[in-house]
């Protein structure tokens, strides 16, 4: 710390003593940022929590499949199981999106036998704005929705269209087994 420097402000005239006012001040150099309206420079845990939000923002989707809940998956299969068996669970019910829900009602379904529906708000790879954000990424997508479609007791799809379009893709499904809910 510079006594006769305080933030860019030169002390003349005075003594350097901080408790006497200063007299004639004159800006000699600005260490403060400029500031505009609606914007202020970040501080250093600003600029963290700004690297690591890019981070998980851009290096995080490509790293988890299908979405960033898939750490969900191995808590809430091992604690589900038991869950599901101590209070008398008839049916499980997942709904997307996230889709990490199929997969975790999936993983249930194999764990207790009980009967699963998986409620689709919105078709997932065979949505018209879907793009894959890689050819890797799309084939385990699709792979995924297969494995959802193939496995689940009932499948629900919000509109009709979507339910022809599942039925089209998967023609293995009993179309029985597929229905139509309206959002």
């Amino acid at each position: 710390f510079d006594p006769e420097d305080i933030r860019g402000w030169w002390r003349s005239g005075s003594s350097k003593s901080l408790t006497e006012p200063i007299k004639d001040p004159q800006v000699i150099e600005s260490q403060e940022p400029e500031v505009t309206p609606g914007k202020v420079e970040p501080g250093l845990m600003a600029r963290w929590k700004g690297t690591l939000a890019h981070f998980y923002l851009s290096v995080i989707p490509w790293l988890f499949v299908p979405d960033s809940k898939i750490g969900w998956l191995p808590y809430a299969g091992r604690l589900g199981g038991p869950i599901c068996q101590d209070h008398g669970v008839s049916v499980l019910f997942s709904t997307s999106s996230p889709i990490t829900s199929h997969l975790i009602a999936h993983r249930l379904k194999r764990l207790t036998g009980i009967p699963w529906v998986a409620d689709f708000r919105d078709l997932w790879v065979r949505f018209p704005g879907y793009k894959p954000k890689s050819r890797i990424h799309g084939r385990l997508e699709k792979w995924i929705e297969g494995r959802i479609m193939a496995n689940a007791d009932r499948i629900i799809a919000n509109t009709d269209v979507s339910r022809e379009v599942m039925l089209d893709t998967y023609p293995t499904l009993n179309p029985d087994h597929v229905i139509t809910i309206p959002n």
